[in-house]
């Protein structure tokens, strides 16, 4: 009796075997009739530096939770959304004493990342990083750029960048940035 209470359990489990084992086409590889391309991998266009900003050109943005002694502006002339779907752009952040802060940036929508090419060399001209690297853009933290990420540069829920239009109509207010319809001019 004893030996049936092994035995049993063990043939079914041999005949279940070859039944779990069978081919399952397009879930274990796929058809060898169906040919997708591999997706091309991201490679960083050419990187020129812009001129360097003039006050007449900067559109302030606004950052929630800022400190109140610093104000934010882009570059509006030279804003630039390139081949491979990064947006460069030119951040100054202003403190109330009339200091300035300047970078000449990039920030990739689909990945949430930023990268600094170049900083005021402090005469008026840029000096570019060494060596710039792709940073995380924090979010939920605030800050100029998940600011620029989330309000004014990419599209809501499409990680993808918004038209040079609308990022400069963004930025002035002209545009809810929530759900990206306009608002009247």
């Amino acid at each position: 009796m004893n030996l049936s209470r092994i035995l049993y359990p063990a043939l079914l489990l041999l005949i279940a075997l070859p039944v779990t084992a069978k081919d399952r086409p397009f879930i274990d590889e796929m058809h060898p009739d169906v040919n997708v391309p591999d997706p091309e991998p991201w490679k960083e266009g050419a990187i020129n530096l812009p001129p360097f900003p003039k006050d007449g050109n900067l559109v302030e943005f606004e950052v929630d939770g800022a400190p109140g002694q610093f104000r934010y502006f882009i570059d509006g002339k030279n804003l630039a959304i390139g081949d491979d779907k990064v947006v460069r752009y030119t951040l100054v952040i202003r403190s109330d004493s009339g200091a300035n802060n300047i970078s000449f940036e990039g920030m990739r929508c689909d990945s949430w990342e930023h990268k600094v090419y170049a900083y005021d060399n402090g005469r008026g001209e840029f000096r570019r990083v060494a060596s710039p690297e792709w940073e995380r853009t924090p979010k939920h933290v605030q800050g100029p750029h998940y600011e620029l990420h989330t309000f004014y540069l990419c599209i809501p829920y499409q990680y993808k960048p918004r038209s040079q239009k609308d990022i400069i109509r963004a930025l002035q207010g002209k545009m809810d940035v929530q759900d990206a319809g306009f608002y009247a001019d």
